[in-house]
Order: structure tokens, then C-alpha cells, then sequence
């Protein structure tokens, strides 16, 4: 199954210098026209979703709804997106994990910030 990782815009910034290939839409699902659904042998809707993965970031795909694992022949499932080259897959997880580690960081210092200013507040009062 494709995993939902949510991004900060300079992820997102950095991304997409890095992997200008990729596909620029934010949208987890299109809004199809009548004339264009498509359903899945199963009788499931397609639809375009946006992959949000580190290997697939932002790469769009169509998907049964109840499409699991890319199991071929189970339920439907297509790239619309080239694939990342091989190495935008091993130098983007890295600078990702950089970025929420220092997104990360910086909240938890502006966390500290804040109970030192409250702490000092409350002294001068």
C-alpha cells in the first residue's frame, strides 16, 4: 500500500529542485469528469491519488480503492509518473529525514524558548 507522508513546504521546496521530473500536484484525488471514471473489475471506483512516500514522492498514480501492495492481476493499479531516478531514490529519503529532524529541533527549541520567556514573565511580575 502507498504510506501518506505529510511535508513541510521546504520539503516540498527542496524536493522538487531536487526531483524536478516529479509531478507538481498537491491533490490526493482528481476531480474526475463523468466521462472519464473507470472502475476496477471488482466494481471499485479508480482514482488519481498522489504517492507520498520518500521513494515515490509526489508521483501520481491511479488506484482501485481496494488496491493493496500492487498486486498484479487483483485489483487495478498504474503509475501515471515516471519513475524517480535512481539517484533522486538514494539522495532525497536522506535530505528528507535531515529536514524533519531539524524541523523537529526547531520546535523543541522554540518549546524551550517559550518556557523561558514564561519563567522570566513570571519572575518580573
Amino acid at each position: 500500500m502507498v504510506g501518506i507522508v505529510k511535508f513541510g513546504s521546504l520539503e516540498r521546496r527542496l524536493v522538487r529542485r531536487m526531483a524536478s521530473d516529479m509531478s507538481q500536484t498537491s491533490s490526493m484525488e482528481s476531480n474526475q469528469s463523468p466521462k472519464s471514471v473507470k472502475y476496477c473489475h471488482c466494481g471499485s471506483l479508480i482514482k488519481l491519488r498522489t504517492s507520498w512516500t520518500d521513494m515515490n514522492l509526489e508521483r501520481r498514480f491511479e488506484a482501485c480503492d481496494n488496491n493493496q501492495k500492487n498486486r498484479v492481476g487483483e485489483h487495478y493499479f498504474r503509475w501515471l509518473d515516471k519513475e524517480t531516478c535512481t539517484r533522486g531514490k538514494n539522495v532525497v529519503p536522506g535530505l528528507l529525514r535531515r529536514i524533519r529532524m531539524m524541523e523537529t529541533e526547531m520546535r523543541e527549541t522554540e518549546e524551550r524558548k517559550n518556557v523561558l520567556v514564561n519563567t522570566l514573565q513570571s519572575l518580573e511580575a
